[in-house]
């Protein structure tokens, strides 16, 4: 839709069509929808996967989020993330919820699985105020020993 017809139709008054108002909101980013909130999905493509030291994979990931906002609307936040021995593009690699209390979802990922089984999932808090995610921080990170029980970290695990 070109300004000038948005615009012609503001002045006039008219309601745009269903039609014209999902045009405005564009194609889906590329990659695989891994994961979806009350207000954002999760999109994620594969950039580049090469051997790391102690036997692990690295991969190196683009994940758009796009997120519906109330003063931006529709806003797509571009990331790269990088992982060792952990697959983004399953569903089981991300975990979705409201991490903090505050009614908005906010999410986690699988960053890291250590040779012992050890799981470090690092998240992404939104901020209400600024419209976007941040991260979380240790507060809000999560790690997972061998037999799926909390650890208080992954390191010599």
């Amino acid at each position: 839709m070109t300004l000038t017809l948005r615009l012609t139709c503001t002045l006039l008054g008219l309601t745009l069509g269903p039609s014209l108002a999902a045009a405005n909101v564009g194609a889906p980013p590329p990659g695989t929808k891994v994961a979806s909130g009350r207000h954002f999905d999760i999109y994620v493509a594969l950039k580049s996967e090469s051997p790391a030291p102690a036997d692990y994979t690295s991969r190196v990931y683009s994940v758009v989020i796009v997120a519906h906002t109330h003063k931006h609307g529709v806003q797509r936040f571009t990331k790269r993330y990088e992982t060792l021995d952990a697959n983004l593009l399953e569903a089981a690699s991300w975990e979705v919820k409201d991490l903090d209390g505050d009614g908005f979802d906010e999410f986690r990922y699988l960053a890291q699985k250590t040779k012992n089984g050890c799981q470090v999932w690092p998240a992404e808090r939104w901020e209400a105020e600024r419209e976007r995610f941040t991260l979380g921080g240790p507060a809000l990170a999560r790690f997972v020993d061998a037999r799926g029980k909390p650890a208080p970290s992954c390191i010599l695990r």
